[in-house]
C-alpha cells in the first residue's frame, strides 16, 4: 500500500506565503454555510462546522461567499454586510479556526452584472461598463 505522506512529503511540510505561515500545503476549499442565522452571519453551529475542518488539518479553511452588497438578496440569502459591528459570529468562526492552527480565510462574493437581478429594485447593478441586459436590467459602470 501507498503512503501518501511519504510520497508526497511536501503535501505535509510548512508554506509560507508573504507574513503568513501555513502549516502544510493542504487548503480547505470555499464552503458556504447552510446555517446562517436572520441576519446573514454565521450560526454556532456553522462556526463549529468550520472548526472541525481546522481541527482536521487543513492549512487554511475558508468561509465561502461573503457578499459584500448588502441590497443583493440572490438565492434567497441574506445580504452578509461583514463590515457590521453586530457581525460577532464572524470573529468567533476565524478565532475557532486560529485556534485550531488553521489560518482562516473569507471569500468575498459580488455579484457583479447579475447582482439585484430580483430584488434590486429600480436599483441598477454594477459592472464594467453602462449597459442593459436583455431582459431590460440596468448595469452601471463601476467608477473605480
Amino acid at each position: 500500500m501507498v503512503n501518501a505522506f511519504e510520497s508526497f512529503s511536501h503535501l505535509i511540510s510548512p508554506l509560507k506565503i508573504g507574513n503568513v505561515l501555513f502549516r502544510n500545503r493542504m487548503f480547505a476549499a470555499p464552503v458556504n454555510s447552510a446555517e446562517i442565522i436572520p441576519d446573514g452571519q454565521p450560526s454556532l453551529e456553522a462556526v463549529a462546522y468550520f472548526e472541525r475542518k481546522a481541527m482536521g488539518g487543513a492549512a487554511a479553511v475558508t468561509y465561502g461567499e461573503a457578499d459584500v452588497d448588502p441590497e443583493d438578496y440572490r438565492e434567497g440569502r441574506y445580504p452578509r454586510e461583514i463590515t457590521r459591528m453586530s457581525n460577532y459570529n464572524y470573529a468567533r468562526l476565524a478565532s475557532a479556526v486560529k485556534r485550531q492552527g488553521a489560518v482562516p480565510v473569507l471569500e468575498l462574493c459580488f455579484a457583479g452584472i447579475h447582482a439585484r437581478m430580483y430584488t434590486g429594485g429600480d436599483k441598477p447593478a454594477w459592472g464594467p461598463v453602462d449597459m442593459d441586459q436583455p431582459f431590460g436590467k440596468r448595469i452601471a459602470a463601476m467608477p473605480e
